[in-house]
This record gives structure tokens, C-alpha cells and sequence, in this order.
């Protein structure tokens, strides 16, 4: 068809990266993170993307490739597995040597072969190796790779695709992102999350992503504190009640206690609470690994969490039910009642003590949820002790005039916010600081520093 034809003219089609694709792909790898190039390219295609997007360096890198030419799987497996065999165990020995950064390049033919035959060591090495390009492969072939991977070895495997032929890998993924480009949207329909451009994606997993993890930690860490010092005083009652079922503190108070009390501030922690300036999370890509190791919440901060809270109970229970309830009040002598309102308003002043001393990034809306819920806390006791009746329940009329009343009362309130805070959760806050800081408190203090 092309013979006796004049060229008049060409069209081509652009095919580039993306503004600050090395940049971003730099920053996961000098943060730990494994790369792995999945596309459906030809080999020499996919190399020149690598050592274009500075996935992997020819020129310092160790670039190790599993080829099994033109052999036939077939009719000749034995030679593609001894072939695949000699090839991983070079990219064994250039890791064990630890000079360099070591990649790998493999096609669709020679992955089926790892995975047939060679698939423990495989998995061994492709969680050793600081990247890696899979080129020739089909949309079903990565898909079959993520989903290996992450069955395999239980971590999470972040997918991102731009194209339709990406949506399987993506929809595997535990987490999936899909980039909104020239290919369509098919890739963001289908993914959990969607980005304008792929240098979004440093943004979003360091610091949106870490940021997520803070506000949910601290939320579900102060929850946890705040009802495991109300559950355990109550426990310590039964003993001294002789497991009567009689109630410790006032219905309508323990009922207000997470409704309203102590409620305000876990929740604007848990939207608005940051660790660290985002500045410092994207200069920093060191303080990226941690958070794959259960940084916040994992099972070491739990414990002490905990740990804090029974130490608190222990001391609040033990200390007032010896001394408060020895103690003579101007109108009359202190019960039960009192005794437990006692409580309940030491514990709400501690738990909001506590939320302020661990509160990192103080903004005007966390301040002001600490102030609303002192001052609602106040107001309701007030509005519920001039009440001479509520539903029948006359039992709390004036108590909490008698006991506001009282120098007594501000001093115990007083005595235990500022003597559990201050030695036991800044000391233990100082001490980790002091002498074991993280990494995150030396860019804490490295930022302070110069602004």
C-alpha cells in the first residue's frame, strides 16, 4: 500500500513523564518505600522510564535482569528454570554485597517462571531490593502481582494507575489511586483515592496520610484513657460496696460524662490535630517508615496509655475514698453522693488535662472545645443542683452548692490535675525526649529551631 506514495507529513504523539516524577519517586525510595514499575512496555522502553523517573541509576545501581530470551516454557521449563535460577541468585549476591542499590528488571514470561518455580526466593528478594520493572505484562498479570505480594507477605501495597488497563492492579490494591490525565477517568472511578497529577502523591501519603493516622490515634487513645479511669473506679467501688450494685456517681452525670463532658475535645483532635509542620513531613523523608511499623498506635504506646490510666484510677480512687471522706463540710458531712460527684469532676478536669498536655498543634477551635467543655461542665452541674426535682430524683439538690463552696473541694481538684499531670505524663514525656528523642522529636526541635 505504501508503494509510489509521496510523504507529505508526520504525526506523533508525546509520551512524557510528568512535572516531578524523580522528585517524588526520590523521596519514597530515600524513605524505605519499594518501587515496582508495572507496565505493559517492551524492556528497553521500560528501562529509559526507570532511569528517566530515577526509579533506578545505570550508572551506580545495580540493575539485574531476568530474561528468558526466546526460550520456550513449555517445551524447554527446565532450561528457563535453571536460567531464572543463576539470574536471582546474582541479584542475591549484589544485595548481600550492599554497595549499591539494587533493582531488578523482569518481563511477563520470566515473572511466570519466578512465580512457578523459583516463587520463596522471589518473594524474598523483591522485598530486599529497593526497586523494580516488570515490563510486558498484561492488566490481569499485575493484578496478579499485587495481589501475591500482599498475600504473601501481609503488608499493604499501594497501587496508582492513570490508564483503564490499570483499574484491575488498582482495585487489588489496598489502597488504590488513580490519576485523572489524558487516559480517561476510568483509573480514578475505580480507585480509593484521585490525584490531578503523580507529585500529589507525595502530599497525600506523608502527610495527609500521617496525618490521618495522628488524629486517629490521639482520638481513639484519649477515648480509651478517659472511660478506662471511669470504668475502673467504679470496679474498685464494688469492692468497698460489698458488690451490692450500688451506683458511684450520679445517673444523669456518668450519662453527660462521654455525651457531652469529655466529648468535644477527641473530636477536634481528631480532625484538626497535626505532629509536625507539613514542611517538615516533606523534607524529610526518614519520618515516612515508622508509620508502616505501627508508629502511634502501636502496642508499646497502648501500654502506656493504659498503664497511665489504671496508675490514675489507683490514685484518684484510693486517695479521696482515705481522706475526702473523713473530711467535715460546713453544712454537713461528705456521703456517698459527694463522694462520687468528687470523683467524676476530678476525672473531667484530668481528662481535660491531659488532652491539653498532648494536644501538639493547638489551634483556636481545639482551645475552644477544652473551654466549652469546662464551662458546659460547670453550667450543667450548677443548673442540675438548682433543680429541686428532676424526674422524681430529688437526691441532687444543692450537692454541688455545698461542695463549690468549699476550699476543700478546689483543693483536691486542684491537687490531682497538677499532682498526676505534672510527675507522671510530662515526666514520662521528658524523659522520653531526653534521653531516647525519636526522629520526629529531632525535626520537632530542628524546626523550632530555625523558626
Amino acid at each position: 500500500m505504501e508503494h509510489d506514495m509521496n510523504l507529505c507529513g508526520a504525526t506523533a504523539i508525546e509520551d512524557k513523564l510528568q512535572d516531578q516524577v524523580p522528585e517524588t519517586l526520590q523521596y519514597f525510595l530515600s524513605a524505605g518505600v519499594i518501587v515496582w514499575m508495572l507496565t505493559g512496555d517492551k524492556r528497553e522502553t521500560a528501562v529509559t522510564i526507570a532511569a528517566t523517573s530515577s526509579l533506578a541509576n545505570p550508572q551506580e545501581d545495580y540493575i539485574d535482569h531476568i530474561d528468558i530470551g526466546d526460550l520456550d516454557l513449555k517445551e524447554e521449563g527446565e532450561k528457563c528454570k535453571a536460567l531464572v535460577g543463576q539470574q536471582l541468585a546474582t541479584i542475591e549476591q549484589h544485595i548481600n554485597a550492599g554497595d549499591k542499590r539494587c533493582s531488578f528488571v523482569v518481563d511477563g514470561p520470566a515473572l511466570n517462571v519466578c512465580m512457578a518455580y523459583h516463587f520463596d526466593l522471589f518473594l524474598e528478594l523483591s522485598q530486599k531490593v529497593n526497586s523494580a520493572v516488570c515490563c510486558r505484562l498484561t492488566p490481569l498479570q499485575k493484578a496478579k502481582v499485587v495481589k501475591m505480594f500482599q498475600e504473601a507477605t501481609g503488608l499493604t501495597a499501594l497501587a496508582i494507575g492513570d490508564g483503564a488497563n490499570d483499574v484491575s492492579m488498582i482495585q487489588e490494591g489496598k489502597v488504590g489511586i488513580g490519576i485523572v490525565g489524558l487516559e480517561g477517568a476510568q483509573a480514578a472511578l475505580a480507585a480509593d483515592y484521585a490525584i490531578p497529577r503523580f507529585k500529589h502523591l507525595r502530599r497525600l501519603c506523608c502527610v495527609h496520610g500521617r496525618y490521618a493516622l495522628v488524629r486517629n490515634a490521639i482520638c481513639t487513645l484519649v477515648s480509651f484513657y478517659k472511660n478506662i479511669v471511669l470504668s475502673l473506679t467504679q470496679f474498685y467501688f464494688a469492692f468497698s460496696a460489698g458488690f451490692s450494685g450500688q451506683t458511684l456517681y450520679d445517673g444523669w452525670l456518668l450519662s453527660f460524662y462521654n455525651l457531652a463532658f469529655t466529648s468535644m475535645p477527641p473530636l477536634f483532635m481528631g480532625i484538626f490535630e497535626k505532629d509536625l509542620e507539613e514542611q517538615a513531613l516533606e523534607d524529610n523523608p526518614q519520618l515516612y517508615p515508622p508509620l508502616a511499623n505501627g508508629a502511634y498506635f502501636d502496642t508499646k504506646t497502648i501500654l502506656r496509655w493504659f498503664i497511665e490510666a489504671i496508675l490514675h484510677s489507683v490514685i484518684l480512687y484510693f486517695f479521696m475514698w482515705n481522706f475526702m471522706l473523713q473530711i467535715d463540710l460546713e453544712e454537713k458531712r461528705m456521703d456517698g453522693l459527694m463522694f462520687g460527684t468528687c470523683l467524676i469532676s476530678s476525672m473531667i478536669f484530668l481528662a481535660l488535662g491531659k488532652m491539653c498536655l498532648h494536644m501538639r498543634y493547638w489551634t483556636a477551635v481545639e482551645g475552644l472545645g477544652i473551654f466549652i467543655s469546662l464551662v458546659f461542665f460547670l453550667s450543667a452541674v450548677l443548673m442540675y443542683a438548682g433543680i429541686p426535682n428532676l424526674f422524681g430524683d430529688t437526691t441532687f439538690h444543692k450537692t454541688i452548692f455545698i461542695l463549690f463552696a468549699e476550699p476543700k473541694y478546689w483543693f483536691f481538684m486542684i491537687l490531682f490535675v497538677i499532682g498526676l499531670l505534672f510527675p507522671i505524663d510530662m515526666g514520662i514525656l521528658f524523659a522520653q525526649k531526653t534521653i531516647c528523642p525519636t526522629q520526629r522529636d529531632e525535626v520537632e526541635e530542628e524546626y523550632a529551631v530555625m523558626g
